[in-house]
């Protein structure tokens, strides 16, 4: 009867929301490897980070250290955000640069090595560091330089950085040069991208009924 007659709309399954509700069914079965993961076409340089970040990560032991902070607000952590580039070490700093950040990081004038973060962040923070970069606690190197001085501390923590750093710098290095291995990397990925989303369009197609 037109009085009674039901003003109840089916719900689409073609709306965007549908969809998206339905995106698993329209998925192509694909493996999760990094394999799959698509390069960027036009930044050669990210790639050579990206690769420069795993290789030193898997030449170090850094994931179990302390936040590491500032070199020269030990109140803040270290950000390669931070306007003041002494603030920082780069896994692309030379020695020269590693050494002249190190010497000039905030300390204080007390005598003495000691590891408490609340009275002496700054002195603290560089013993954190060389604890990381040598496989040690923050208390076992403050012991090993509780009579030593600021510079030595400083000296000691400059040449452990640039033992931790100096193979993955070269490495970068080499990526950075080799501009026909990152081409071809790029080539490859934005390959594998395009081949996984016409798939994906394909299945989309069909199911809006546009194929």
């Amino acid at each position: 009867m037109e009085g009674n007659a039901c003003t109840c709309r089916r719900r689409s399954t073609t709306t965007p929301r549908a969809l998206a509700g339905r995106r698993g069914h329209l998925q192509p079965d694909i493996p999760k490897t990094s394999e799959n993961i698509p390069t960027p076409t036009t930044y050669n340089q990210y790639v050579a980070k990206a690769t420069l970040r795993y290789r030193a990560l898997t030449h170090s032991s850094l994931a179990p250290s302390r936040r590491v902070l500032s070199l020269r607000d030990p109140s803040s952590k270290m950000s390669k955000s931070s306007p003041d580039v002494q603030s920082r070490i780069l896994l692309t700093d030379e020695f020269a640069q590693i050494q002249s950040k190190i010497r000039s990081a905030v300390t204080d004038s007390q005598l003495g090595i000691t590891f408490d973060p609340v009275n002496r962040p700054g002195v603290s923070n560089i013993v954190t560091i060389l604890a990381t970069c040598t496989d040690k606690s923050p208390e076992e190197v403050a012991e090993l330089y509780a009579s030593k001085g600021h510079a030595q501390l400083k000296a000691d923590t400059a040449e452990a950085i640039e033992a931790l750093l100096r193979q993955p710098r070269e490495e970068f290095k080499q990526l950075k040069a080799a501009t026909d291995y990152l081409e071809e990397i790029a080539k490859d990925g934005a390959t594998r991208a395009r081949e996984i989303s016409e798939v994906t369009m394909a299945l989309v197609r069909s199911q809006v009924g546009l194929a």
